[in-house]
């Protein structure tokens, strides 16, 4: 009988410890997988981080209706997508109602979009890319805008506020405006030269402030450096001239025996005097004319005029 109760002791003792080390070794697997989960998790917004920050910058290549366009980047950023997609301005039914026989279709836009790693969209809508020459992307102050020659295309994009205030001066004299839109009410008109603190940008249009209040100025008419306005350089005086001592007296000469009256000769005729030619100046030739129109009318402005002796003048129109 004691050999019998031994053995079923030691069997259950041995049933027991299996139980205990299965229960054991579930326990330790269990937070392992569930770190292994956490840590997948942490890894991908890094592993986008990683591919973001590795991203080239590079010239941005376009397809505009089935025609490569490149365009040069000067933005500092990269952008893994661009895109042009035709823009749909009407339906086909308002556009039938549109076309007549003597006025064709017109060209079609496109809206462009530049996408960066991140999954950011930059915006131009309702453009005619096909027409650019020599484009070229460019930030300022946070807004993108497309160069080209004869023009420019800024993105679609709400007023950006500056994190820090930049001091900026008018290169024209130009129009304040309440509003960024050249129909916005008129403020003032800034003069030439005169400095202004910038605080925001909006496409085409940059928030300034001065000492009567805000308002917005074409982005086109300001700039970070002073402008050089030059003013006639003033004539130095002429010192007088010191008075110079009088001669002294010269002596009588004597007076000389009157000689004989000699016949009188034949008077030959006078040749007339021929007047003295005056020497011609260097003519002063214009080598440069500069227009610089006012942006809410062109036909108002000034030009810089800068000729070959180095003076200078503006002429209004």
């Amino acid at each position: 009988m004691k050999k019998k109760r031994l053995t079923t002791l030691t069997v259950g003792m041995l049933l027991t410890t299996a139980a205990f080390c299965t229960v054991t070794a579930s326990a330790e697997e269990t937070p392992a997988e569930t770190v292994v989960e956490e840590s997948a998790e942490e890894t991908a917004p890094e592993a986008e981080d990683s591919a973001a920050e590795q991203a080239e910058i590079q010239d941005i290549v376009l397809t505009v209706g089935g025609q490569e366009l490149t365009i040069k980047n000067s933005a500092e950023t990269a952008f893994v997508n661009a895109t042009a997609e035709e823009s749909v301005q009407k339906t086909d039914e308002a556009a039938e109602d549109d076309q007549t026989e003597e006025a064709p279709a017109a060209a079609p836009v496109f809206d462009v979009t530049l996408e960066e790693a991140d999954g950011t969209a930059h915006i131009f809508a309702g453009i005619d890319p096909s027409s650019w020459q020599e484009p070229e992307l460019v930030n300022e102050y946070g807004i993108l805008y497309i160069r080209y020659a004869g023009g420019e295309a800024a993105e679609d994009i709400e007023e950006k506020e500056l994190e820090e205030p930049v001091t900026v001066y008018t290169t024209t004299e130009v129009n304040i405006r309440k509003e960024p839109s050249i129909d916005g009410e008129k403020i003032r008109t800034a003069s030439r030269g005169e400095e202004l603190t910038l605080t925001g940008a909006a496409p085409q249009w940059l928030h300034v402030t001065f000492q009567d209040g805000d308002g917005y100025i074409f982005h086109a008419y300001l700039s970070e450096e002073k402008p050089v306005i030059e003013t006639p350089a003033p004539q130095p005086v002429q010192p007088a001239q010191p008075a110079q001592p009088a001669q002294p007296a010269q002596p009588v000469q004597p007076v000389q025996p009157v000689q004989p009256v000699q016949p009188e000769q034949p008077v030959e005729p006078e040749q007339p005097v021929q007047p003295e030619q005056p020497a011609q100046p260097e003519p002063v030739v214009e080598i440069s004319r500069q227009n610089f129109p006012d942006c809410d009318d062109p036909s108002h402005g000034y030009y810089d005029v800068r000729y070959s002796d180095g003076s200078v003048e503006y002429i209004e129109y």
